[in-house]
């Protein structure tokens, strides 16, 4: 089995980082707005979430569109170094 390179392993982790998600539907998100209703305009101070859940709902976001669509959709790597990058996917999650 292949392994990953320096360089690829990089590259999936700025794939990471590149990942989008709402942190208000994450379940440690709490909003300590002065008018609940209003959540959505609170003030980044007003707002709270745990890094770890957030970095681990990347991580998954990435490996359902690698699942889903290929690993050569969003990087360099070769589909056939799929199961290689969601193992080194799965393993930097905390």
């Amino acid at each position: 089995m292949k392994k990953l390179t320096e360089e690829q392993k990089q590259e999936l982790l700025d794939f990471i980082d590149d990942q989008e998600i709402e942190v208000s539907e994450l379940e440690s998100y709490r909003c300590f707005s002065h008018n609940q209703d209003f959540a959505r305009f609170a003030e980044p101070d007003d707002e709270d979430w745990d890094e770890d859940e957030e970095y681990n709902e990347m991580c998954s976001q990435a490996i359902r569109l690698i699942q889903y669509d290929g690993l050569s959709e969003y990087t360099n790597i070769s589909d056939d170094m799929k199961e290689q990058a969601i193992e080194f996917i799965e393993s930097k999650m905390m």
